[in-house]
């Protein structure tokens, strides 16, 4: 029902990451002890010679090879490495607002966090104007009939895309 990538990110990504974080008890809080170690074209054979993680197979733990641009993350509690590809290093690296999102588009929060707000402004689906607009009103509790309108309708404009 919702964008896929949202649902595959809940799914799969989050998952295959907390197994290998330290407490996976610690829910989203464990995703933060990641830390992005390095960044290698795989084309780029000088770049591959400097690898020091030659142990990885080079592929995304989503499963997904050969992989050409390889993103290189170490935990920083207990030493795991994982090594991603461009698509789950984008939606990783992004956790925040694909939850932000997430829940707006669930009906669980009644107004799309800041942190959202962001995401779906750097897509182009909101212009500059709305994304001021709609910023503004995010530390906001009371509107204007108008301003009520307006946000209504920027959120309407952000689920259409969304949403199937």
């Amino acid at each position: 029902m919702y964008y896929k990538q949202l649902d595959w990110f809940d799914n799969q990504l989050t998952n295959t990451i907390l197994l290998l974080s330290s407490d996976v008890s610690l829910g989203k809080l464990a995703l933060k002890e990641w830390d992005f170690s390095s960044h290698v074209d795989a084309n780029d054979e000088a770049q591959m010679d400097d690898v020091h993680w030659s142990d990885l197979d080079y592929q995304c733990i989503c499963g997904h090879h050969p992989l050409r641009y390889l993103y290189y993350f170490v935990n920083n509690v207990n030493g795991n490495e994982i090594l991603l590809g461009s698509e789950c290093f984008s939606i990783f690296s992004r956790v925040d607002e694909y939850k932000a999102l997430q829940k707006f588009l669930e009906g669980k929060t009644k107004r799309l966090k800041r942190v959202g707000v962001w995401y779906v402004w750097e897509k182009g689906i909101i212009n500059d104007s709305e994304f001021q607009f709609y910023r503004s009103m995010t530390k906001r509790r009371v509107f204007s009939e108008e301003e009520e309108d307006k946000v209504n309708w920027i959120e309407g404009k952000i689920k259409r895309v969304f949403l199937i």
